[in-house]
């Protein structure tokens, strides 16, 4: 998958609507996998709409095996209930004021099972109205963040969102999630411009944001 034009990642289509991805950047998506997929690390598992597969650019590898082991994390941390306004990069080019959920920093710890089916027996998740299989924390405290600091958001990724964030962590050379670090009032440093200009759907300089993925 393409992240910004030129930069692609190794990923892995799960069930609907998740997707695996891998430490694996590069700017030829046609070259070699060096080793099997399976002996790869998995940078994070997110779910995604199904307009990020329409509107990005996928590169399919038929001659790569899939790896089909249940090996994602069940560990997610949803914001608090309430909302509040928050204001990123005072001073800067792109000031950006919106709305966020959390009534204050910090988040709920939850079990998601990304390969859990509904049934007959079952139709939904059976923990914190259906969203989820359990909580196990209703209230991480902020000191604990590292703790809990490569857990993923349940949010539906969109596109170029997935694309911006994926990008990030190719730029850092390591983890990153720009939704956690606001959600739990960390800095937020100005390389996240982009990806929150898309999250607040800050519109003035949207089409201009849309060529660094087109």
């Amino acid at each position: 998958m393409e992240t910004r034009k030129g930069i692609f990642i190794l990923g892995q289509l799960l069930n609907f609507p998740y997707i695996r991805f891998y430490e694996e950047f590069t700017d030829d998506p046609q070259a070699p996998l060096s080793g099997e997929l399976r002996n790869k690390n998995i940078l994070f598992t997110v779910e995604a709409l199904s307009r990020v597969l329409r509107q990005g650019n996928f590169i399919y590898r038929k001659d790569i095996d899939p790896d089909r082991r249940e090996i994602d994390s069940k560990l997610w941390i949803r914001s608090l209930d309430g909302f509040r306004v928050v204001r990123l990069f005072e001073g800067e080019n792109i000031e950006l004021t919106f709305q966020i959920t959390g009534r204050k920093p910090g988040g709920m710890l939850l079990e998601i099972d990304p390969w859990w089916q509904p049934t007959m027996q079952e139709p939904i998740r059976k923990g914190y109205y259906g969203i989820c299989d359990d909580v196990l924390l209703y209230n991480i405290p902020i000191e604990d963040y590292n703790r809990y600091a490569r857990c993923e958001v349940p949010m539906m990724y969109s596109f170029p969102l997935l694309n911006e964030r994926l990008y990030l962590n190719y730029k850092a050379q390591h983890y990153v999630d720009p939704i956690k670090d606001l959600m739990f009032g960390r800095p937020i440093p100005s390389e996240y411009n982009v990806f929150f200009s898309l999250y607040a759907n800050f519109t003035e300089h949207k089409e201009q944001l849309l060529t660094l993925y087109r």
